[in-house]
């Protein structure tokens, strides 16, 4: 499993910590603490009370919402890189979204208490925090926009690129989906016979390859083409 210096490591060169300004970027992760999160394992659920926010280093994390009225289920998955959870950080007293690790994941923990001391130090700490929140409602808005993909074939491709990490930078390697058949077919609004038949063409076309629990994205490239042939 990777160690404390190897996820530092990894913090400064990707994603959001990797541009903070040097000094910030150095408090920050000379605060965050290595927690390590087995396949199933909660990092934190709806209605829990503030704690601090994460930065998953390795591993996948799964994100649900529960503000429609309707039961949350998974509905976004969170690739190295991404940092998530500063709701509390910035005055929310209870979590309004829950994620729990998908397979063995590897996270840096920033408590609200160790932020705020670094957020003395350093004032336009909040401004990147608000950029973080940017990013993060880009990540959710791509994926409104991908249900509003019209025909089932393009839809499910365009979920599946965004499930898969492809709009990430870096994309994931290799690009796996850490959901079942029936959870992408929830996620894209579809039945699950359609799902089936779509990913089953998909597979003989050497774009996936299917897994009883997940689905390896094979062509990253060639995926996104199909599912956005005029981006």
């Amino acid at each position: 499993m990777i160690t404390k210096d190897e996820a530092l490591s990894f913090a400064r060169r990707t994603g959001w910590s990797s541009r903070l300004p040097p000094a910030l970027q150095a408090d920050l992760l000379d605060a965050a603490r290595l927690r390590v999160l087995e396949d199933g394992g909660r990092l934190f659920a709806i209605g829990d009370l503030p704690g601090g926010f994460y930065g998953l280093v390795s591993g996948c994390l799964a994100a649900e919402a529960a503000q429609s009225g309707a039961a949350p289920h998974k509905s976004l998955l969170l690739h190295p890189g991404a940092w998530i959870g500063v709701g509390p950080v910035a005055g929310l007293d209870a979590r309004v979204i829950g994620t729990w690790a998908t397979r063995r994941s590897a996270i840096l923990a920033v408590e609200i208490a160790d932020f705020r001391r670094v957020a003395a130090a350093h004032p336009d700490s909040w401004r990147h925090i608000a950029l973080l929140e940017v990013e993060n409602h880009a990540r959710t808005m791509g994926l409104c926009q991908d249900l509003m993909v019209r025909g089932g074939r393009p839809r499910l491709l365009a979920i599946l690129a965004r499930l898969g990490g492809l709009h990430e930078k870096p994309v994931p390697e290799p690009a796996v989906i850490d959901a079942t058949q029936d959870e992408v077919a929830d996620i894209a609004n579809l039945s699950r016979s359609v799902v089936s038949r779509f990913l089953q063409d998909m597979e003989r076309e050497g774009l996936v390859r299917l897994r009883r629990k997940t689905i390896e994205i094979l062509d990253a490239r060639r995926l996104l083409q199909t599912a956005w042939p005029h981006a």
